[in-house]
């Protein structure tokens, strides 16, 4: 069972770390958190974290990033569902229609419905590929209005896709990301 303290450094070192993509660091955490308590004390916190398997450290003197277990507990015990109104459960309803969708549409569909109601970009990997890895992703501007998304999985395959965007969403691109 977690400590309050603890509840409080994994929330905050997943929300960081899901904005920022850099490892959390106790000094920032010292800034942020609710509570007053030295960076010595949130190190040895985060080391129990560490130990209990719900944070990871990149290399020995950085700081910490959630682990798949870290990432589970939060979506199981932290986040609070929300409400949907009745707009989108038609939506939802509308989606998927009465008719049988073969896999590979209801993940696609699944995907693009998820897109479209959280407005973040959805990424889905066909059932059959459950042991692949997402290693590297990254956007390529190719002129005014085109992107190309490249990922690149576990496996060293490599997809690639391009997209036509609007100029709104050309704003909110922004730079070109990548994992590595």
């Amino acid at each position: 069972m977690l400590t309050e303290r603890q509840l409080l450094i994994l929330e905050a070192i997943i929300r960081d770390y899901t904005n920022i993509g850099q490892p959390i660091g106790s000094k920032v955490l010292q800034q942020q958190l609710p509570i007053h308590v030295s960076s010595a004390t949130i190190r040895n916190e985060m080391l129990a974290l560490e130990k209990m398997g719900y944070l990871k450290k990149e290399h020995s003197s950085s700081g910490r990033i959630p682990s798949l277990k870290g990432y589970r507990y939060y979506i199981d015990n932290l986040v609070e569902p929300m409400k949907l109104d009745k707009k989108v459960r038609t939506d939802i309803r509308q989606a998927f229609g009465n008719e049988l969708l073969k896999v590979d549409d209801l993940v696609q569909t699944s995907a693009k419905l998820l897109s479209d109601l959280t407005n973040y970009t959805a990424i889905t990997l066909k059932p059959e590929t459950a042991t692949l890895r997402l290693e590297g992703f990254r956007l390529v501007p190719l002129g005014r209005q085109q992107v190309m998304a490249i990922m690149v999985t576990s496996d060293g395959s490599v997809q690639s896709q391009i997209f036509t965007i609007s100029s709104a969403e050309r704003g909110r691109i922004g730079t070109c990301y990548s994992s590595n």
